[in-house]
């Protein structure tokens, strides 16, 4: 396995706790009585969980990371979507704050593992 191809695994793997973190704490937001913030947020972690998990998989077998790359690109842009949707929804919440953190370090992660997943699929074709 590349050097490439450890660090997408790695950034894929951090990258699910984090999908993981965010779906579970948009569970009080949606039993706190704001149910459209909480079901955007949980449908982004889980999403994030998919996008995370098919990278980490695509990092074993670098010619199908060509497959993965557009979903880690949804996940940057899940990430890109839930920190204004956790900001401007005002609710006064702990698990708002959270959710805002986790959203960010989901964009982070997500055009990380969007860059190193592109990069791991140009390697194996020059191959």
């Amino acid at each position: 396995m590349s050097k490439d191809s450890k660090t997408l695994k790695i950034v894929c793997l951090i990258s699910l706790f984090f999908g993981l973190a965010l779906a579970i704490i948009s569970i009080p937001l949606y039993v706190g009585g704001h149910m459209a913030s909480g079901t955007i947020m949980l449908v982004m972690g889980i999403l994030a969980l998919i996008a995370s998990f098919r990278g980490a998989r695509a990092a074993n077998t670098p010619s199908t990371c060509g497959k993965a790359t557009p979903l880690l690109g949804v996940e940057a842009a899940a990430g890109g979507v839930s920190i204004p949707l956790s900001t401007v929804a005002g609710l006064e919440a702990q698990p708002d704050i959270l959710v805002a953190v986790c959203a960010g370090v989901l964009l982070v992660l997500g055009i990380i593992a969007a860059v190193f997943s592109n990069r791991v699929f140009q390697k194996s074709l020059d191959r």
